[in-house]
Parts: C-alpha cells; sequence; structure tokens
C-alpha cells in the first residue's frame, strides 16, 4: 500500500457531512468513484455547498468531507489511476456499506 498514496490517504478517514444532501453528495461520488473511466470522472461536477450554486471536482468533494487520519494527507496526481486498484475499490465498497448502515 505504501506506493498507492490515494489507498494510504483513505486509510483511517472520516467521512463528515451535516446534512442528507451532502451525504447524497458524498454517495454519489464513491459511487462514480467505482464505476466512471478516468477521464469520465475527470470532467464531474458535484454541487458545493459551501459555496451554493458553486460546481466542483471529485477531489475538492473528498477534501470537503473526508478527514484523514493524519494532518498533511494530500491525493496526488495519481488519484484517478489508483482507483482503479483491487485495494481501492476495496475501500471504497466498504465506505459505501459504512454511509448505508447510517441510513438504517
Amino acid at each position: 500500500m505504501k506506493d498507492n498514496n490515494t489507498a494510504l490517504f483513505f486509510t483511517g478517514i472520516e467521512i463528515q457531512y451535516e446534512t442528507e444532501e451532502q451525504k447524497e453528495i458524498i454517495i454519489q461520488v464513491l459511487r462514480d468513484m467505482l464505476t466512471l473511466g478516468e477521464e469520465e470522472l475527470k470532467k464531474q461536477e458535484y454541487p458545493d455547498y459551501f459555496r451554493k450554486g458553486e460546481k466542483i471536482e471529485v477531489r475538492q468533494v473528498i477534501y470537503n468531507h473526508f478527514v484523514p487520519d493524519e494532518a498533511g494527507k494530500r491525493l496526488d496526481d495519481n488519484f484517478y489511476k489508483e482507483l482503479r486498484t483491487k485495494e481501492m475499490r476495496k475501500c471504497i465498497i466498504n465506505l459505501l456499506q459504512k454511509l448505508d448502515e447510517v441510513i438504517e
């Protein structure tokens, strides 16, 4: 996992949101990270709840709602490629399952 900076970033991550709308965007981003190709994901835009009416890309949604377990952890240029790895897919699925548990 040392070579996969994205997996390191998501290790021990805490998801924070204040509204159901924010939670829905987080779930959509995670699903998109699982299903969309690199170029499609780069083009995706999501509502920015901090600046109403603005749109942001996937990494900004992550920075707004995902708190890493260590200060200074950042996503790097390999983010989109590293999402395709088996360890990241498993991590994303686990996060989706945790968010689903909160619903129930």
